[in-house]
């Protein structure tokens, strides 16, 4: 299997469709085998502290 690139929404649309139709044929556990590595990627980010924190803006109109 082909690595998937960094961002699929910088592929292009037909790409896109081809990469749909590919993760669409997979079956249930190897559908889960890319959640879990999501997921872990996910929170090796986060506890790196890489991630983005939202900034909180206050809200408007305080009297």
């Amino acid at each position: 299997m082909t690595k998937p690139p960094a961002n699929v929404l910088n592929l292009p649309l037909e790409q896109r469709a081809e990469m749909r139709k590919r993760l669409a044929s997979l079956s249930f556990s190897e559908k889960i085998k890319i959640l879990e590595k999501l997921r872990d990627r996910s929170l090796a980010i986060a506890a790196s502290g890489l991630r983005r924190k939202k900034e909180i803006m206050p809200a408007s109109g305080n009297r």
